[in-house]
């Protein structure tokens, strides 16, 4: 890995916050099965590289104010606010600077948008369709985690919870699997500008895609779906993980292709886990 070089820079910040609670359509068709990724090694070979140049030629960086958007699941507003009102995300809490008077909303860096719903019911991939178009889960063709599409006769487990295999989420972040159900612009595709995207499934439109892929793996394969936690019991150790590795792949791509005019820093995960309570996260 590279030394890090600081950069300084005025970033105009967003922190788009959902408050996604991961309720997913729960349907089973026993009639479909998906291949099981069971092993590491089966799983390293669904990770390509870590990072992926979307289009031929980059567009030239505009190199005014940049917009620097922080897409973390499972992290309402109000949690938010919490954080950064506490000593628990000091680097955040410096980052976006001070709240305006008589204004929650309003830092010095970055707004929180107090007015936003997140998609009914509260799917985490329906509900990024959404916020990376603008437009409503009827519109985006995106309408749960799990999604049956009458037109193919195909089933769709993008964070599957009534099918075992995570085949659908490896391929929605390795081969833009969910970017081809959108039928919908989306943000990148609406403002034309250089734009770099970190993990987030909906990348579609943008000039380059970063993945940590070993914190992925554990993600994947261990964390989101292992019964400790459905039950409630949250491993942070991956979180942490996927976290740091994941600001690795960002800052490697601002060396190689300079301050994109957008950057989004998509960080999946669970409320349990996000950001104060993981230990080692960058936050």
């Amino acid at each position: 890995m590279t030394s890090k070089k600081k950069i300084a820079i005025s970033l105009a910040v967003s922190l788009l916050l959902a408050l996604l609670a991961g309720i997913a359509f729960v349907s089973t068709w026993p009639s479909r099965t998906m291949t099981v990724i069971e092993t590491l090694p089966q799983a390293l070979e669904a990770i390509i590289n870590e990072e992926q140049q979307l289009r031929e030629e980059l567009r030239p960086i505009r190199g005014e104010a940049r917009l620097l958007v922080f897409a973390i699941d499972g992290l309402g507003r109000d949690e938010m606010s919490d954080i950064l009102s506490s000593d628990s995300a000091p680097h955040t809490r410096e980052f976006v600077g001070s709240a305006s008077r008589g204004d929650s909303a309003t830092y010095e860096r970055a707004y929180l948008a107090p007015q936003t719903l997140t998609v009914l019911p509260s799917s985490t991939i329906s509900a990024w369709a959404t916020i990376f178009t603008g437009a409503d889960p009827g519109d985006t063709g995106i309408p749960g985690n799990e999604f049956f599409v009458r037109e193919q006769g195909r089933f769709y487990a993008f964070a599957p919870t009534s099918v075992a295999s995570r085949k659908h989420a490896l391929e929605a972040v390795n081969d833009g699997l969910l970017n081809d159900l959108i039928e919908v612009p989306t943000l990148y595709e609406q403002l034309d500008l250089r734009a770099h995207v970190s993990m987030s499934q909906v990348y579609r439109g943008a000039d380059i895609f970063t993945i940590s892929d070993s914190a992925i793996l554990k993600f994947i394969t261990n964390t989101a779906t292992s019964p400790a936690a459905q039950e409630g019991e949250i491993e942070r150790g991956p979180y942490a993980a996927l976290d740091a590795e994941s600001f690795d792949s960002i800052s490697d791509a601002w060396e190689d292709h300079g301050l994109p005019d957008i950057q989004v820093v998509y960080l999946p995960g669970s409320t349990e886990a996000r950001p104060s309570k993981t230990v080692g996260s960058p936050f």
